[in-house]
């Protein structure tokens, strides 16, 4: 895509274990440096509604790269259908956190490391699955901020010990969003999350529910549905 404020491309990124990674990238068209941000896909890859939401944040002003995080298992430029989940499902169960670190740190590093962008205001954000790598990469590299939109995994639970053992880690700021009837909320809510997080002496946690925050923001965040539909703020 090429407008009259955003241009794209794709770039290939060298990862530590020798693999090779695309992303998408979304630049806002203009002189200077820009605030940089990493979008991390939903379980149905960097399709057409994740590269939309990238092309948004450039046309805010941001550069905007989002990963291919399913490239060890699936073709570059792979796409997921939303009807057929369990062909989606082995993508997902093949990623290991030893490597999608990697993946996020090679991320980060082009990102901090590309002359349209301001190495000192990056943050990130991801969605569903992504939600979880935001989460993971706020205490991977020093972001400004992270928003997690309803990400799964981050407690303790089915999926395995979560993420809090890396909430002293976090370098930035963190949002959590989630809708507040789902059980990945309730579920979220009832673990050490909370707690953790206000130990913390910067962060930002809210808990959404369709227009209503229920925990501890009186903040207002518009509800959310799953893919194209999804209005991401909009």
């Amino acid at each position: 895509m090429t407008s009259s404020i955003v241009t794209t491309e794709y770039v290939k990124l060298t990862i530590s274990d020798g693999t090779q990674m695309q992303a998408y990238v979304a630049l806002p068209k203009g002189e200077g440096k820009f605030p940089g941000i990493m979008v991390f896909q939903e379980a149905f890859g960097v399709n057409a509604h994740m590269r939309d939401v990238g092309e948004r944040f450039a046309s805010k002003g941001y550069v905007a790269i989002a990963p291919e995080l399913y490239h060890r298992t699936a073709a570059r430029g792979w796409e997921g259908n939303y009807t057929d989940f369990p062909s989606v499902s082995p993508h997902m169960q093949a990623i290991k956190e030893e490597t999608l670190s990697a993946d996020v740190r090679a991320t980060y590093e082009w990102l901090t490391s590309a002359s349209q962008v301001d190495k000192n205001a990056t943050a990130c954000v991801g969605y569903c699955m992504g939600g979880r790598v935001s989460f993971l990469a706020n205490a991977l590299v020093p972001v400004k901020a992270a928003i997690s939109y309803y990400g799964g995994g981050i407690a303790p639970g089915q999926r395995g010990p979560g993420l809090l053992s890396h909430v002293p880690e976090m370098h930035g700021a963190m949002l959590l969003c989630w809708a507040a009837w789902t059980s990945t909320y309730q579920r979220q809510k009832r673990s050490q999350l909370p707690t953790r997080l206000r130990m913390r002496k910067r962060h930002t946690s809210m808990w959404n529910s369709r227009t209503q925050i229920m925990d501890f923001s009186a903040t207002r965040v518009p509800a959310t549905t799953h893919g194209p539909r999804r209005n991401h703020g909009r």
